[in-house]
């Protein structure tokens, strides 16, 4: 039982229900991402009554997610435009530059 569980072990559930379900979420996404590509729309053909959740609540979570994905996406091409920017300023510097920066 939960009750008897010591912290670690709690913890140790958690962390691998979490880990499971981040699995599971990035596996749906996969799938949506390649039916949404098709021609067909699938959302009226889902049981929403055996998924346990309304049509409007499973549309609200993909468009959420993507959401999440787009603004993601645009923080890692941001952060590699960085990078590439300061590889280029360091390309740029002289060996004493470099050493007085501490690179």
């Amino acid at each position: 039982m939960p009750c008897l569980m010591d912290p670690n072990e709690k913890e140790e559930v958690r962390s691998r229900k979490l880990k499971e379900a981040k699995k599971v979420e990035a596996i749906l996404c996969g799938v949506l991402t390649i039916i949404e590509g098709g021609s067909e729309n699938i959302w009226h053909r889902l049981n929403y009554e055996e998924m346990g959740v309304s049509r409007v609540e499973a549309e609200k979570w993909w468009d959420d997610h993507k959401a999440k994905d787009k603004a993601r996406r645009e923080r890692e091409e941001q952060e590699a435009k960085k990078e590439e920017s300061r590889k280029s300023g360091i390309a740029k510097l002289t060996i004493a530059e470099l050493s007085a920066l501490g690179l």
